[in-house]
């Protein structure tokens, strides 16, 4: 990964939207100069929120089937687009 400090902005903004604050952001994905990439990822690919639920535990596993790996940028990308 070119520059973790960009995935953790993308996922910062995204759970702020969600309604966190800095100090749970941090605990959720960890600090803009360590980020938790795994942690980002996640925060980037699951929802807000799901009408007439309440997340209450995520675990997300990688997929032995896959080659490709995608970057931060590509990641990036694909969200604003």
């Amino acid at each position: 990964m070119s520059d973790p400090s960009l995935l953790w902005r993308a996922a910062a903004r995204r759970l702020s939207e969600g309604g966190l604050g800095l100090d749970d952001v941090n605990a959720t994905i960890g600090h803009a100069d360590d980020p938790l990439i795994e942690e980002c990822l996640t925060a980037l690919i699951l929802p807000l929120s799901i009408e007439g639920s309440e997340l209450i535990d995520y675990e997300v596993q990688p997929d032995v089937e896959t080659t490709a790996i995608v970057g931060a940028e590509e990641i990036l990308s694909a969200l604003n687009s």
